[in-house]
């Protein structure tokens, strides 16, 4: 679900959940009945989520609550666990076991939390989702969505509509990184940080190509955590539209016992600037004007609304957008999904 920082396991919760409107929002009801299914990701009111609910007035007002259960893997026994939400709009609060482990504000912005204290040693893991979205009659940012459609506004996209999922970890791991390139300098700039903050970790940075990692084109072993670091990439193959060439990039955090955390990320060689050609101002790709070219992306899908139906009905749209000669695309008041961007790298769209 995030090919912009990748561990080895994860665990996918996808799928027919549980379902009910109340009017209840964040009380967590040991006796709450569900008299109707979903399929998670897909928002309340597309085909695909198997409601096709379009009473647009109603959704505004309710609390939609979602439940599904999981059970945990053996190899995932004394690690931290993760919950992660792609997006889910637009106000959730969120139970695991009957406690509240977090609430979240933002349609399209994923989130996590660490649901490890709430999880039970034995047995399947109960999870609920309190959702609440006002759409356009509660003053937040709501793109093209309004409770009732038309001219220029469309439907409304209600609850979760990007993939769930959970991922373990351990007590100390790799929380976010940022990688900036650098072509003038052959370099990227990257800072990496971690959730807690401890004197005997240090990390290692390895950058490959073609997943190469047995012969890496750059290692940095004493990598400092939150401190930006420059490492040199000989001779870079730029990206572009034309040539859309991606290194790989592996994270390990240590400590004096060995590996902590193992993340596999990717990075194109490419600079983005403006300048001036000719008395008119021109965009530059690795210091050459591009003439951008590409459709507005709305991000409507017909069967689910705002949640493409699969990987490849997601990758067939670009390869088209690619196909009509187009090397952008504009995306109009949304947020897509991590796997989107990752697509638009590989297949050259900027």
């Amino acid at each position: 679900p995030r090919p912009q920082m990748v561990r080895d396991q994860w665990m996918n919760l996808n799928g027919i959940w549980d379902f009910e409107k109340s009017n209840e929002y964040g009380v967590y009801q040991p006796q709450q009945t569900f008299s109707r299914r979903v399929l998670v990701p897909f928002p309340i009111e597309s085909a695909l989520s198997g409601l096709m609910d379009v009473d647009y007035v109603q959704n505004a007002e309710k609390t939609l609550i979602y439940r599904t259960f999981f059970n945990l893997p053996p190899s995932y026994a004394n690690k931290d666990v993760l919950l992660h939400f792609g997006a889910v709009d637009w106000e959730c609060a969120v139970f695991v076991n009957g406690s509240e482990v977090g609430r979240h504000r933002g349609a399209f912005d994923p989130f996590h939390f660490n649901i490890t204290e709430a999880l039970v040693q034995n047995g399947a893991q109960e999870l609920q989702v309190h959702v609440i979205d006002p759409t356009n009659t509660g003053g937040q940012p709501h793109g093209k969505q309004v409770v009732h459609p038309g001219g220029i506004y469309y439907t409304p996209i209600s609850g979760i509509w990007q993939t769930v999922w959970i991922e373990p970890v351990e007590k100390f791991h790799i929380h976010d990184f940022k990688i900036t390139p650098d072509i003038d300098s052959e370099s990227i700039i990257v800072n990496l940080t971690t959730n807690n903050q401890s004197e005997k970790m240090y990390a290692t940075a390895i950058v490959a190509q073609d997943g190469n990692y047995e012969n890496p084109i750059a290692v940095v072993d004493q990598f400092q955590i939150g401190v930006d670091q420059s490492i040199h990439i000989s001779n870079p193959k730029l990206w572009s539209p034309d040539k859309p060439y991606l290194y790989d990039i592996k994270f390990e955090l240590k400590d004096d016992e060995g590996v902590i955390d193992v993340v596999e990320s990717y990075f194109g060689m490419r600079k983005i600037s403006k300048a001036m050609i000719n008395g008119n101002p021109c965009f530059m790709l690795n210091n050459n004007p591009l003439f951008h070219i590409g459709p507005l992306d709305q991000g409507y899908w017909p069967d689910g609304l705002y949640t493409p139906p699969s990987d490849e009905a997601m990758v067939f749209d670009l390869n088209q957008i690619k196909s009509l000669g187009m090397n952008m695309v504009r995306k109009h008041v949304k947020v897509e999904s991590a796997r989107w961007y990752y697509h638009c790298d590989r297949l050259g769209l900027m």
